[in-house]
């Protein structure tokens, strides 16, 4: 997972970079999380990670094979 700068979220998204920040900080604000940290913990609690935590802990094709081959 990585953080982004609100400049790389806009150009992603075709928003401005207020709109993009405007977001943050009602998101900051709707969940009282002060940092990221805090921010990602309420997300974990809440189970809204659930679908990116399992892509992103899915071996890749291929993977498995590469690894067996000595």
């Amino acid at each position: 997972m990585e953080e982004l700068t609100s400049e790389s979220i806009a150009a992603k998204l075709n928003l401005s970079i207020r709109t993009v920040e405007t977001h943050r900080k009602n998101i900051v604000n709707k969940t009282q999380c002060r940092s990221a940290l805090s921010l990602l913990k309420f997300a974990i609690r809440r189970g809204l990670l659930k679908d990116y935590i399992y892509r992103s802990s899915t071996p890749k094709r291929g993977a498995d094979q590469r690894n067996n081959k000595q």
